[in-house]
């Protein structure tokens, strides 16, 4: 797979995983807008992408 490939791929699993985070912490898009930009939250989601990505290529 190309690296372009790959990037999309990866963008699509931090969507992913934003929607999970979300869902899971019952957020509303305002409510995850005011705290999206927080360190925490996005070690939690880059965490969780990289863990759905390197899930979709075994």
């Amino acid at each position: 797979m190309s690296v372009l490939h790959h990037e999309s791929l990866l963008e699509t699993c931090f969507e992913t995983a934003v929607e999970e985070f979300c869902s899971s912490n019952d957020l509303t898009p305002e409510m995850f807008a005011q705290i999206e930009k927080h360190e925490g939250v996005q070690i939690a989601l880059e965490k969780k992408a990289l863990q759905i990505f390197e899930g979709m290529l075994q």
